[in-house]
């Protein structure tokens, strides 16, 4: 038996079993995200990878094969490793109304900030 495997660090996910819910969350939360980013819809992404919108609809909200995600990351150009990062990780500093705080995670940011729905890009200082 042959078995294909996906390695991301030190995570391995065996193609033949069922993705873990966190998982496959994390896969479509990065994929509307870099959808939004490239201002395409699902619609768009699925003529991107050359299936029909119903068969991208049907992979995300399943077991995904790694041919199909080749295909993803190849039409958002990213790697298929990023299509699995946490990008909700946030580690720094923010000044908030002249006060300094040192955050570790998204969920100290946004009781700081107050804001759910505020979106921090990183950037180089």
């Amino acid at each position: 038996m042959c078995l294909k495997i996906l390695t991301y660090r030190l995570f391995f996910l065996p193609l033949d079993k069922q993705m873990d819910m966190n998982t496959l969350e994390t896969l479509n939360r990065n994929v509307d995200l870099l959808c939004a980013e490239r201002r395409w819809s699902h619609k768009r992404l699925a003529k991107e990878m050359g299936v029909e919108e119903s068969a991208l609809s049907r992979t995300l909200s399943s077991n995904p094969r790694l041919t199909t995600l080749e295909k993803i990351a190849k039409a958002l150009d990213v790697s298929i490793k990023s299509l699995f990062e946490d990008n909700d990780a946030i580690e720094g500093f923010v000044s908030v109304k002249g006060r300094i705080y040192r955050i570790n995670s998204r969920e100290e940011f946004d009781s700081i900030v107050g804001k759910k729905a505020l979106t921090v890009k990183p950037r180089s200082i």
